[in-house]
């Protein structure tokens, strides 16, 4: 099982039986993290997901099981997922995912990537353009044609024209991506893996600021 999988590395696990009884159990336990499938019974884990983002967008983080055809990607990262796994998933995938979901954002995005990203990024425009959006994790954009697909890397520089952001510059994962939408643009999602030193804290400060239950928004 996937908790008998985690204790090996010494982490304490709960077990629940469907969503109703992980809800009771939650209400009773403080966790750091719940790993959820999204098809149970009577409760599903999309509807755990919403019930624990509710109650506190940041603790515990939730990282969702899915099989292709559950719910998009973009729609689990909209409702507040922390992280996302297809079936079958891969257990050192997911034993990272735990690792980036039990530190703070300015020690997860402290690392430079080990491999250089392929793709660069460029936005040059106001938030309020509605072409950028910002999760807890990270941002959906509107671009255009640039040939990166999901799990590609990126990197990115955002000039955002606002007094109270810095220019943000970083790396980054493209977890969806939908074609011909915004304007005949495409949308894609990013999830941030590095920001510049230059940026980070400030970047931070600002984005734990902003009351966002998403962890990458769609537009």
């Amino acid at each position: 099982s996937i908790a008998s999988y985690f204790e090996i590395f010494g982490y304490e696990t709960l077990t629940a039986n469907g969503g109703q009884e992980a809800l009771d159990l939650l209400n009773n336990e403080t966790v750091q993290l719940v790993i959820t499938d999204v098809r149970m019974p009577k409760v599903s884990g999309v509807q755990l997901l919403e019930a624990i983002k509710a109650k506190d967008v940041n603790h515990p983080k939730v990282l969702v099981i899915s099989g292709y055809a559950d719910l998009p990607v973009e729609e689990l990262y909209n409702k507040g997922a922390d992280g996302f796994f297809s079936k079958p998933f891969d257990s050192r995938g997911m034993l990272e995912a735990i690792r980036k979901a039990i530190v703070t954002l300015d020690e997860l995005w402290k690392r430079p990537p080990s491999v250089e990203p392929e793709f660069e990024l460029g936005f040059d425009d106001k938030i309020s353009s509605g072409n950028i959006g910002f999760g807890r994790g990270g941002f959906s954009v509107a671009h255009g044609n640039e040939p990166w697909v999901v799990d590609d890397l990126i990197r990115f520089h955002l000039n955002l024209h606002d007094p109270n952001i810095p220019q943000v510059r970083g790396a980054g994962i493209v977890r969806w991506r939908k074609n011909g939408q915004s304007g005949g643009k495409s949308i894609s999602g990013i999830e941030i893996t590095y920001l510049d030193d230059a940026c980070r804290s400030e970047f931070v400060k600002w984005l734990e600021k902003r009351p966002s239950a998403p962890y990458i928004p769609t537009l």
